[in-house]
């Protein structure tokens, strides 16, 4: 039987930061990208067994309550850990799966996620944080899900989440839609869009475009923005 309970994290691990971190780019990698290249066996629902991954050589350094303090101080929520049991009353043979939540490259895997029909059940605006070099491509062409699935978005310009970013790009969903564009939103709280028949978004569908440090306008996108979060 299912459950989506994250273990607790055990005292004195996981206080290393640059560990978590670390952990963390790698299962992202690998969770979304590279998990048939490496051998790790993933279900069509994108959960994987943590005891599989940490078999991997790239992994075997790590322990499962590494893996645990990593899940539970990512910033982004990029994982989801279950365990799983044959019975209800059997809990001494839990096995636990991990997963990434959104992002994957990997043919065959589908995330829970709920197509947006009603954009005023959401923030009207999401915003995409990229850096100042690629913008320079994506102020002509748009942004595009390259080789993902989906092109991401947050719903808040959440500066704990962004703080890799220089450029935050604001979306007029509602506008997008009108336009056939689809968007999802995954199981922890990010927008997804595979953009139009060419994996894009255009610039026309951009609300504001401003620095993040600064708040400058970038180009003519002095548009509504979504708020802070503090």
């Amino acid at each position: 039987m299912p459950s989506s309970a994250t273990p607790p994290i055990e005292e004195g691990i996981g206080q290393d930061e640059g560990i978590s971190n670390a952990l963390g780019r790698a299962m992202a990698n690998v969770l979304r990208h590279s998990a048939d290249k490496v051998g790790l066996r993933m279900r069509v629902d994108g959960f994987a067994k943590v005891d599989d991954m940490l078999a991997l050589p790239m992994f075997r350094r790590y322990t499962f309550a590494e893996v645990v303090a990593a899940v539970d101080r990512d910033e982004k929520t990029r994982f989801k850990m279950i365990s799983e049991t044959a019975t209800e009353t059997e809990t001494d043979n839990a096995v636990w799966y991990i997963r990434a939540n959104n992002g994957h490259s990997l043919e065959g895997v589908f995330i829970d996620m709920d197509e947006i029909l009603d954009s005023a059940k959401l923030s009207t605006i999401a915003v995409h944080g990229t850096t100042r070099r690629a913008w320079k491509s994506i102020s002509s062409h748009g942004l595009s899900r390259m080789k993902r699935h989906h092109i991401h978005f947050l719903t808040t310009a959440r500066a704990d989440a962004l703080r890799d970013s220089s450029i935050l790009i604001f979306v007029d969903i509602p506008k997008a839609l009108r336009s056939g564009i689809k968007f999802f939103i995954s199981s922890n709280g990010v927008v997804l869009s595979p953009g139009d028949e060419h994996g894009l978004i255009e610039p026309k569908f951009f609300s504001r475009v401003e620095e993040r440090r600064t708040g400058r306008i970038v180009g003519q996108y002095a548009g509504p923005r979504a708020p802070y979060v503090t």
